[in-house]
C-alpha cells in the first residue's frame, strides 16, 4: 500500500469552483484535506467512466465538510469529484491505495 496525493484544484484553476473527475476504485482508506473553512461537497460515482463520459445523474453526494481542515471519507465509489464555495479555497484528497 502507498498514499497517492491529488489536488482537485492545481495551481492556475483558481475561479474553477467544479473538480474534474478523479478514479479512486483503487483506494482503500481516503481523506480530504481542505485549507479554508468555506462549504466543500465531495461527489462520488461507480459509473463505469472510462469508456463513457460520467453525467450529472451518476453523481451523488458523499460528505459535505465546513471546516478547514482533514476529514476520513468513505471509501467504495470509482470516482469523486469536489465542489467549492470559495474559488480559493484547496482542497486535496488523500488515499491509501492497494496493491
Amino acid at each position: 500500500m502507498y498514499t497517492r496525493w491529488h489536488d482537485f484544484f492545481p495551481a492556475g484553476t483558481s475561479s474553477m469552483t467544479t473538480s474534474g473527475a478523479y478514479y479512486v476504485g483503487d483506494a482503500g482508506v481516503m481523506s480530504i484535506e481542505v485549507g479554508a473553512a468555506s462549504n466543500v461537497t465531495l461527489q462520488g460515482s461507480n459509473a463505469e467512466g472510462f469508456a463513457t463520459a460520467l453525467v450529472a445523474a451518476d453523481w451523488s453526494n458523499i460528505s459535505v465538510i465546513a471546516a478547514a481542515g482533514t476529514s476520513n471519507v468513505v471509501v467504495g465509489p470509482r470516482w469523486v469529484r469536489a465542489f467549492r464555495g470559495s474559488s480559493t479555497n484547496t482542497v486535496r484528497l488523500a488515499q491509501v491505495v492497494r496493491e
